[in-house]
């Protein structure tokens, strides 16, 4: 079991749940890898939003970071990749999905 974390590069984001996660580590004694998109991709969020503007940031940010999981877990060699999701996270998607009117995902995100 290895903890394998991603850091955007957002100034000021995710620097909690990285402390967070770093106490985990040594808590429970597992091994924690921090993947920054700088190193993944060669720029990080803030530089992408200074490139491109505030318009599609969390779009950007999402796909790149479900690729930082995919590179994160191949570099790891790791055969399951598990992330956690709070409900403030599911209703953030089902309202989302509502106010596109994606009507297909929505159902999706609430079977179960």
């Amino acid at each position: 079991l290895v903890l394998l974390s991603i850091d955007e590069g957002i100034a000021g984001y995710r620097d909690d749940s990285l402390q967070a996660v770093q106490r985990h580590s040594a808590q429970f004694k597992l091994p924690l890898v921090v993947l920054p998109y700088s190193d993944l991709f060669g720029w990080s969020m803030d530089e992408v939003v200074a490139q491109e503007g505030r318009r599609a940031n969390c779009t950007y940010c999402g796909v790149f970071r479900r690729q930082a999981l995919d590179r994160g877990a191949l570099q790891l060699k790791a055969d399951k990749l598990v992330t956690g999701h709070n409900a403030d996270d599911l209703a953030e998607t089902v309202l989302l999905n509502l106010l596109r009117g994606d009507f297909p995902r929505l159902s999706r995100c609430v079977a179960a």
